[in-house]
């Protein structure tokens, strides 16, 4: 049970969540440099700042690809260093014609002073996550120091180490002088003979198997790389040694049949849409499967039995109501369901949609292009990718329409009924942001979605939509002309091209703005109608330069919290700045009836701002630039059931001109929250406190 600790002002209620969920290393350091560079004299001066980083050894090529989409264009992919130590999530991409530089984006950080000789060993960096992830569990490779964007200091030395176990990955990072854990997060992105095939959905289709004696084998030989199914026959224990790394996959372990009429859909679904997804890849973008060098596709089907979803569902999700890609061990793990009436919707094989199978092994092309941060907004695009992929693969085998085996955009519909799990044409008709101002909880890492990565992506998915369908935007009512179905392919070479060569780890939406409309402006010419569409639809959803400070609330509305005594609501509040820093010296928080009349109001300074906002970022009083402070709050408005709450911010900005901004309000109703564990909190009077 949580514990209700309720002091004056900012003392907290005692949800006891590690520190460590509180760093976004893609916000708040005060010397992060995002860079969006696409005009002529930004890119001169950041060239010459890379030219120069790169001669000192402080930026270090990675690797250079060429644009399968342009020709005669490469693209850069540098790593910053600090005293030979690579820094977490900061690289830089530069698009090069020839000898001139046509882009650069990426993250760089200007004034990094931290000793880079750690007191703990490696061996007890090892010990340590060995410690945290349980006996059980094996490290993938040896623990790797780095320089992390964060901490008291502005910028910590650790230890990088991932531990399977348990079907997941987790990737620790522990302060190297303190062995204390600075950052923790799962890697797992969730969700030949030709012979005849039944899918899940019980459709025909060809399968490519490779015949021997004991009979057909899911080994495809037709595609260049190979592509590998293996039935894990149910043994969920056998499938987590497999993706632990303590037992090996052996032919035998293929998926089989014996006349090479395949009647297995789960196998024959995720054995067919690799391949078809492979050959996506293939002929939309030019690329060569998941790393483009052709590098196996391999699938786990029935990782489990449907019926042991009661006793292993929690601890295994991705074993049944979901899918996943694993990182470490470049593998899917395609979930079998969850019997009928264990919950609101349908969970058939997650293998037997098209759009699961090809996102999950977009995630794969993410860990080998781009490489986004799967937290926050990163993570967000992370998803939004595989969700563009997935769609686009869609459209290009099935017929645009509604039902099974049907081209639309929602995503999982196939197998998850009604309905399917997300939309990106109405992202709000699964309680998804479709805009900037609806954005949820980033920041809550380890609280809520790693900050939101499959809830944001309504955002950028929307943007997709809006680019190639157009129309009126459902929440800012601006109107998008995109380029009509006809022409949807150009809208997704745009945004491959954008996501695989331009974005760097901690890129945000506005990031991915610039990237997409610099990748449109390249491929078709500015001013060009791709370009326009793409640019109206990154407005439609709000992902614009920002013009001044910005308050927002995540949910809005909020609901009351279950078992709250007088009623109270939780809440998270950003504070959101432009291209200039912002210093708050202090705010109000002002609380409404449920007829709008004020009833009442608390004053906070400075510090106690410090104290508050200190999730997405080192605690400061001072924003910088295009950054975000925000904070997990509970309020209560004395004994009423219903009402608002708005803040009034005062502060000044970079250049020193006093700032004064008032949030719109935020509608605090009855009704139930996340939050079901929560006890009396003795709130006599309205009031703000932290939520721990």
């Amino acid at each position: 049970m949580k514990r209700a600790i309720v002091v004056t002002m900012v003392l907290g209620i005692g949800l006891q969540w590690q520190a460590s969920a509180r760093q976004d290393p893609a916000a708040g350091e005060a010397d992060a440099l995002r860079i969006s560079a696409t005009t002529a004299a930004s890119v001169e001066e950041w060239d010459a700042r890379v030219e120069l980083w790169t001669d000192t050894g402080e930026l270090r090529r990675l690797r250079v690809t060429p644009d399968t989409l342009l020709p005669n264009r490469i693209h850069e992919r540098l790593q910053q260093f600090h005293d030979g130590i690579p820094v977490f999530g900061a690289v830089v991409t530069r698009q090069l014609r020839g000898p001139e530089t046509v882009s650069i984006f990426g993250t760089v950080h200007t004034s990094i002073d931290i000793a880079t000789t750690p007191r703990l060993s490696a061996d007890e960096a090892r010990a340590t996550v060995q410690a945290l992830a349980g006996p059980a569990a094996a490290l993938d490779g040896e623990p790797q120091l780095i320089v992390f964007p964060g901490g008291a200091e502005g910028y910590t030395l650790c230890y990088r180490a991932t531990a399977l176990a348990t079907g997941d990955e987790t990737t620790f990072l522990i302060d190297a002088n303190t062995g204390g854990v600075v950052l923790r997060f799962s890697n797992v992105k969730q969700q030949a003979a030709a012979g005849r095939a039944t899918g899940v959905l019980g459709d025909t289709k060809k399968i490519s198997a490779a015949q021997t004696a004991g009979g057909f084998f899911a080994d495809d030989r037709l595609r260049p790389p190979a592509v590998l199914t293996f039935d894990m026959r149910g043994d969920a224990a056998r499938t987590v040694a497999v993706l632990e790394g303590r037992q090996t996959l052996a032919t035998s372990d293929l998926a089989v049949d014996t006349d090479n009429d395949w009647t297995d859909g789960a196998a024959v679904d995720a054995h067919v849409y690799a391949g078809w997804t492979y050959d996506y890849l293939l002929k939309r973008f030019g690329r060569r499967g998941l790393d483009d060098r052709n590098l196996p596709i391999v699938s786990l089907v029935h990782p489990a039995r449907r019926e042991a979803f009661a006793t292993l569902g929690r601890q295994l999700p991705t074993f049944f109501d979901n899918a996943g890609w694993f990182s470490a061990r470049r593998m899917m793990v395609y979930g079998v369901g969850v019997p009928r009436g264990t919950a609101s919707q349908d969970y058939n094989f997650m293998s037997g949609a098209l759009d699961v199978v090809a996102h999950e092994l977009t995630h794969g092309v993410t860990d080998f292009t781009s490489d986004l941060l799967y937290l926050n907004e990163s993570g967000a695009l992370n998803e939004a990718f595989s969700d563009i992929v997935g769609t686009g693969a869609e459209f290009f085998y099935q017929q645009a329409g509604t039902g099974p085996l049907r081209a639309d955009y929602l995503l999982g519909e196939d197998i998850v009924t009604p309905g399917g799990i997300r939309s990106m044409q109405s992202p709000r008709a699964f309680g998804h942001p479709d805009h900037v101002r609806l954005r949820c909880c980033v920041g809550l890492i380890e609280e809520l979605d790693r900050g939101g990565v499959h809830i944001n992506s309504g955002i950028p998915n929307n943007a997709f939509y809006l680019a190639v369908e157009g129309g009126r935007h459902a929440t800012s009512g601006l109107i998008v002309e995109g380029v009509g179905s006809a022409s949807r392919d150009q809208i997704e070479r745009v945004f491959y091209r954008a996501f695989a060569f331009m974005l760097s780890p901690l890129s945000n939406f506005l990031s991915a703005r610039a990237a997409t409309i610099q990748s449109a402006r390249d491929l078709y010419g500015a001013g060009s109608r791709p370009e326009r569409a793409i640019t109206q639809a990154w407005d439609a959803v709000g992902v614009a330069p920002r013009r001044s400070v910005e308050v927002s609330f995540w949910p809005n509305p909020a609901a009351s919290v279950t078992g709250c005594r007088p009623a109270c609501w939780d809440f998270v509040a950003s504070v959101l700045t432009p291209p200039s820093a912002y210093t708050i010296s202090g705010f109000d928080a002002l609380f409404y009836d449920s007829a709008g009349r004020l009833i009442g109001g608390q004053r906070f300074g400075g510090g106690s701002f410090v104290s508050l906002f200190e999730r997405c970022g080192p605690p400061s009083t001072r924003i910088p630039a295009d950054a975000e402070a925000c904070a997990l709050l509970r309020t209560s408005l004395g004994g009423r059931t219903s009402g608002a709450i708005s803040f009034s911010f005062r502060g000044t900005l970079a250049n020193g001109a006093r700032l004064d901004v008032d949030s719109a309000r935020l509608p605090l109703r009855s009704g139930s929250s996340l939050d079901q564990d929560a006890e009396p909190t003795g709130f006599s009077a309205p009031l703000v406190t932290r939520v721990r």
